[in-house]
């Protein structure tokens, strides 16, 4: 009973907090090698992998995007900088935002009748960095999200598996870069 009781308490204490809403103006992308041990091993059979040689990184692509991403306005890979020991989140916008240098992001809780907006460049990797982690703290509390095209809103991430796709890259990419 006891050996029970100690194993439960272990398992919580190990668990990830995958509801914890990170900083956006905090950005971190080093990197261990558990946790990059961690993500290679386990985490990247759920990605497509790029190789850019010239550069020396490894795209990370979720595999569930090929399906999802026709009515994606933006998509999110990790990028391992393997060399550095570094990784950064990489915003890739969709056939909807091509050719984008900027993005209007428009919020709103229905629960609470409340909404925002905020403007985003995607200029380098401090940028990228921000507009993912505030896009991930929308989706985790549930915000509708959207993007202004001609001052009008349009889905940002239109369906559940384009959410949840998007959530579990960010997720990954904290746990690799040692945020959660």
């Amino acid at each position: 009973m006891m050996w029970l009781m100690v194993n439960c308490l272990l398992l919580v204490q190990c668990a990830v907090d995958n509801k914890k809403i990170i900083d956006p103006r905090k950005p971190q992308f080093d990197t261990t090698d558990p946790s990059e041990l961690f993500f290679k091993n386990v985490r990247a059979l759920y990605y497509d992998r790029e190789e850019n040689q010239a550069a020396k990184l490894e795209i990370f692509r979720i595999k569930s995007n090929a399906t999802i991403a026709d009515s994606t306005a933006l998509n999110v890979a990790i990028i391992l900088n393997w060399r550095l020991d570094q990784a950064y989140v990489l915003i890739e916008p969709g056939k909807l935002l091509a050719g984008e240098q900027a993005v209007t992001l428009v919020w709103e809780d229905e629960k609470e009748g409340a909404e925002g907006s905020v403007a985003f460049d995607l200029k380098d990797k401090n940028s990228q960095f921000t507009l993912a982690s505030t896009i991930y703290g929308y989706i985790l509390k549930g915000y509708d999200i959207y993007y202004l095209e001609n001052g009008k809103k349009r889905p940002l991430l239109a369906s559940k598996e384009a959410k949840e796709a998007f959530r579990i890259t960010m997720f990954d990419f904290y746990n690799l870069v040692e945020l959660l």
